[in-house]
């Protein structure tokens, strides 16, 4: 009876033989990695040194007064990452680059220089087969551009405005030469773009200005025609008004000033007329100050005292008595007559008020309906005098502008929108190759591969694994306590197979092998072959 539960077989790694393994070529190991090492030495030391040498640039932002007439400051100033970008691209650009060479006679440099190039194995393959050209067949000022990029390197240090220009080459001298060379020329350009754009600049605006004196002057010569025509002259002062309105106020001042005048006199009449009917003297200033009134007041005061001193003496029926009342009479009958010829000139006054007044009224009148029918024409008026203002102040900008940008172009020199900050220095020491990290970590390279050789060798020969059996409840079985043997039948014969004394199968595949056995054997009965 077969059991239920197979047996399970697992491969187990000997990592002391693995050991024991790189212990034994250790030796070997020991030598390669020192053969290496030296060979690393020796072939960084035939290797011609690369110097590299820096310049680094601050863009600034450009100068909003020449930007344009439509972009604002703020457009014309701002830089961002595009903005940084597009200069590393410029200073990047083969017309600058061309202009260095011819500046430095790159070409005469043997580094720069195709007759002298001396190309590597890898180049000699790749122009063998087609894939990069001989240096016979290169133009000299392709190859020097080429080897010009090749050693170049340009690139915008990262959140910050500053370009840094780097330049490799064996000769310490060129490389620092010609990285402050890329920064000259580039400023250069700057200061020759910015004249050129003060130059189309100038131009423009001297065009601009030409047609906006004519505008200005029919914009200005419609605002006084219009004028005119609408009899809207202004009075000047602090506060500009047409003569309509001017006229208004006027007769608005007298009309307040007659209004009161009459007032006044109407006040006085009344006083006056009160006063002399209770038969006395009026109390007001234009007839105390009346110098008639004030000698009849006078002499009747006199008369008065006399008949005081003499009503003591005599009665009132004396003729003396009676002859100073009746002066005192006529006194009082006089100063009554001179305050009403005063009341009649006060009324007189009075009604020549009343008829200026409805006459101021009149005229008033006729100037508001005048007022209102100009505030139309004054609306049109001041929308014309807005137009050519604007028309002005423009023409006034464009004038300012064109004399700043004539005299940006006709300055000696522009400065560039950016400035060095750190100018290349020649380099004391190589920066390719460095020998002692490069032997460094080709040696330790080396090391692993030699180790990780070693390991997959040892691995692939079989001696390090194990092969253990697995029982249903995960424990080695016991081996098997005798031989196995297992009869085989053929036809007329039996044959018999002894299992070796030392079992090299599992016994899940010895069962499978038993089963295979069985069925061969009666394959052969059934057929009746007495050989096979």
């Amino acid at each position: 009876m077969e059991s239920q539960f197979q047996p399970q077989t697992d491969v187990e790694i000997d990592f002391g033989q693995l050991m024991r393994a790189l212990r034994h070529r250790l030796p070997y190991l020991i030598v390669f990695v020192v053969l290496v090492a030296a060979g690393v030495w020796l072939v960084l030391g035939r290797v011609a040194p690369v110097y590299k040498s820096e310049t680094t640039l601050l863009v600034q932002g450009a100068d909003a007064s020449l930007a344009g007439t439509t972009q604002s400051a703020a457009d014309s100033t701002a830089l961002d990452a595009q903005a940084i970008t597009s200069q590393v691209q410029v200073i990047k650009s083969r017309d600058l680059a061309q202009a260095v060479a011819d500046k430095l006679d790159l070409a005469s440099k043997p580094e720069f220089d195709p007759k002298a190039a001396h190309p590597s194995l890898v180049s000699s393959l790749l122009q063998k087969v087609g894939l990069a050209k001989a240096p016979g067949t290169t133009n000299v000022d392709d190859h020097v551009l080429d080897v010009y990029f090749a050693d170049l390197s340009v690139y915008a240090i990262e959140n910050s405005r500053v370009i840094a220009i780097d330049f490799s080459s064996t000769n310490p001298q060129v490389s620092a030469d010609v990285a402050n060379a890329i920064a000259d020329e580039y400023l250069s350009r700057q200061s020759a773009a910015k004249r050129d754009t003060s130059a189309d600049a100038a131009q423009w605006l001297s065009d601009q200005i030409v047609d906006l004196r004519t505008k200005v002057q029919n914009a200005e010569a419609a605002v006084e025609d219009f004028r005119s025509k609408n009899n809207l002259f202004d009075t000047g002062g602090s506060t500009p008004t047409t003569l309509s309105q001017q006229q208004l106020n006027d007769l608005n001042t007298q009309l307040s000033q007659v209004t009161a005048a009459r007032t006044a006199a109407e006040a006085k009449a009344a006083q006056i007329r009160a006063a002399l009917q209770s038969n006395g003297v009026p109390s007001i200033t234009d007839v105390l100050n009346s110098p008639l009134i004030q000698n009849l007041v006078e002499q009747e005061v006199a008369l008065k005292s006399q008949i005081a001193q003499l009503s003591a003496t005599l009665l009132p029926g004396h003729p003396r008595m009676r002859e100073l009342n009746a002066q005192v009479a006529g006194l009082d009958q006089q100063i009554a007559a001179e305050a009403q010829k005063i009341l009649d000139s006060v009324e007189s006054d009075v009604s020549l008020d009343k008829a200026q007044e409805a006459q101021l009224r009149q005229q008033l009148d006729s100037a508001k309906q005048t007022t209102a029918t100009q505030n139309d024409a004054s609306v049109q008026l001041r929308a014309l005098q807005r137009e050519a203002d604007a028309d002005r102040q423009l023409l006034e900008t464009y004038l300012a502008r064109y004399r700043e940008a004539v005299s940006r172009e006709q300055g000696p020199n522009l400065p560039a929108d950016a400035r060095v900050i750190s100018r290349a220095a020649v380099a004391a020491a190589p920066d390719f190759p460095k020998k002692v990290p490069l032997t460094a970590a080709a040696t330790v390279a080396a090391l692993i591969l030699a180790i990780a050789f070693i390991l997959l060798r040892e691995l692939a020969s079989g001696r390090p694994m194990r092969r253990i059996t697995l029982s249903a409840d995960g424990e080695a079985p016991p081996p098997p306590a005798a031989p196995l043997e297992t009869p085989l039948v053929s036809a007329g014969a039996s044959v018999q197979r002894t299992a070796a004394k030392e079992p090299t199968l599992v016994p899940e595949v010895v069962d499978r092998v038993e089963e295979s056995l069985r069925t061969i054997a009666a394959r052969v009965l059934e057929s009746g072959q007495k050989r096979i």
